[in-house]
């Protein structure tokens, strides 16, 4: 039997809206604060996007940050996507192999 309590579907709709504004809030605050220049960051608090936001994201993808001797971005997700390819082939290919044995 199905019992018709709307406070309580409230209720576990408010908690559940509240978790999910939990979780995203320190996405958001990572979002916005990348499209900052350093000193505006440390100098005030950023509640809305700045006009870095492409700047940044392109000197983090094609020359990496400079002041701490990193590579570029843009080259480790090429060859981390090397990497998932040819894992992802190779156990494809030896679960192919053993199925064909054990069938």
């Amino acid at each position: 039997m199905i019992e018709n309590r709307p406070y309580l579907t409230y209720l576990s709709h408010a908690i559940l809206i509240l978790g999910v504004l939990i979780i995203t809030f320190p996405i958001y605050v990572a979002l916005v604060t990348s499209s900052h220049e350093t000193k505006d960051v440390i100098s005030t608090v950023q509640t809305w996007f700045g006009s870095q936001l492409f700047e940044n994201y392109a000197t983090v993808l094609v020359s990496g940050k400079v002041s701490a001797g990193g590579n570029p971005l843009g080259s480790m997700m090429l060859n981390s996507l090397i990497m998932a390819v040819g894992i992802v082939v190779g156990k494809i290919s030896i679960s192919i192999i053993s199925a064909f044995a054990i069938v």
